[in-house]
């Protein structure tokens, strides 16, 4: 169920491989908690239109939004956050020199009442 969505400034140049990144994650999410791999979908964004701040070029962002069910401790999702956050700065770190950058987590929670999830038949 976990949905994974990183967006990021374009001005991040030497950026690492997205489909790479994306299976880094769909990696590390089942060994901080309760998801299943099976169940991540994940994509990635990056914006030529955006500002960060006064709008100067040095300035970069990276966001990453992740969606799961409610019910999750707040506890869990925040060393979920602090994990992708280090991940992401791991992954960027070369790509980031010289630019004024910030890196955020997010993680929301879907209404399980208001979620549908529609599995293709087993094969």
């Amino acid at each position: 169920m976990p949905h994974v969505l990183i967006e990021c400034s374009a001005n991040i140049s030497s950026r690492p491989e997205p489909i790479l990144l994306l299976k880094k994650i769909a990696n590390l999410l089942p060994q901080l908690g309760p998801f299943n791999q099976r169940d991540i979908k994940s994509r990635m964004i990056y914006h030529d239109h955006y500002c960060c701040g006064d709008g100067a070029k040095n300035k970069a962002f990276i966001h990453l939004e992740l969606s799961i069910l409610s019910g999750r401790p707040d506890e869990l999702k925040s060393q979920v956050s602090k994990a992708l956050g280090d991940l992401l700065l791991n992954e960027f770190e070369q790509a980031l020199q010289g630019l004024d950058y910030s890196i955020t987590v997010d993680i929301r929670e879907l209404n399980k009442a208001c979620y549908t999830k529609i599995l293709s038949p087993e094969m």
